[in-house]
């Protein structure tokens, strides 16, 4: 193994090492034959002979490139799913982004970033709760070629292949529809044994079709005026549509 590089007054390292790298010289750190960089003890970049590499420090700003498989992504963006004692998924880190050059998509997922303006300290949530938690953007060249999640991991907006929209989550990706945030279908409830009322509206472009609940369609009229004529009034007419769900 070779390097250059300097001791630092708080007895650290900082520089290059290229060849086999143990895990003796600071937390946080990968191993194995590459090209490392080092600030202050901690490493900084990797290009390792895996064809896999990052750049930036550990945490939520490192940058990961993976040359087998054409993807460049955030740390956050693969921070693992946690479990409890029970095996249940407690906790989502599902935030970041993720280009897949290989396969042409864009994978976005966004946490909520708070800023508390008296001590200026930034905290992020990318947990999905029973709130919410993150909403997400995906593009993509194979179906579903473009979709809007909000923080309540629900559907909002969705470009899919030409099957029509099933209301079955395993089959959320399918169809091209607008849906509000709060949507649901009216039905019988398997649960609480009750017919259960429906909310929101979905509008199913592939299909045709608007299914919408406790909605209004009303007919306005306004007057117009003209700017360059002051005595011009013209009387227009228009369809209002709104939708109360509460």
């Amino acid at each position: 193994m070779v390097g250059a590089g300097r001791k630092t007054k708080n007895n650290t390292f900082e520089g290059v090492l290229m060849g086999d790298v143990g895990g003796q010289v600071g937390a946080d750190n990968q191993t194995g034959i590459g090209l490392y960089g080092y600030h202050d003890g901690a490493q900084s970049f990797k290009f390792g002979i895996d064809g896999k590499a990052f750049i930036g420090k550990a945490g939520r700003g490192r940058i990961h490139i993976d040359g087998n498989k054409g993807t460049i992504a955030s740390a956050s963006y693969y921070q693992t799913r946690t479990l409890d004692e029970e095996g249940k998924l407690n906790k989502i880190s599902d935030s970041g982004m993720m280009i897949d050059l290989d396969d042409g998509f864009i994978d976005m997922r966004g946490g909520t970033k708070t800023v508390n303006e008296e001590t200026e300290e930034v905290t992020y949530d990318i947990e999905r709760t029973e709130e919410g938690g993150q909403s997400r953007v995906k593009i993509s060249v194979q179906s579903p070629y473009f979709f809007i999640e909000s923080k309540k991991g629900n559907r909002l907006l969705n470009i899919g292949d030409e099957e029509e929209f099933n209301a079955d989550p395993k089959k959320v990706d399918k169809g091209y529809y607008f849906k509000t945030d709060d949507y649901k279908q009216s039905g019988w409830s398997l649960d609480t044994k009750k017919w259960r009322g429906g909310a929101g509206m979905l509008i199913d472009l592939a299909k045709g079709k608007i299914d919408a609940y406790n909605f209004t369609l009303k007919a306005e009229e306004t007057l117009a005026a003209d700017k360059d004529n002051p005595d011009y009034l013209a009387l227009r007419s228009y369809l209002k549509i709104s939708s109360d769900t509460k």
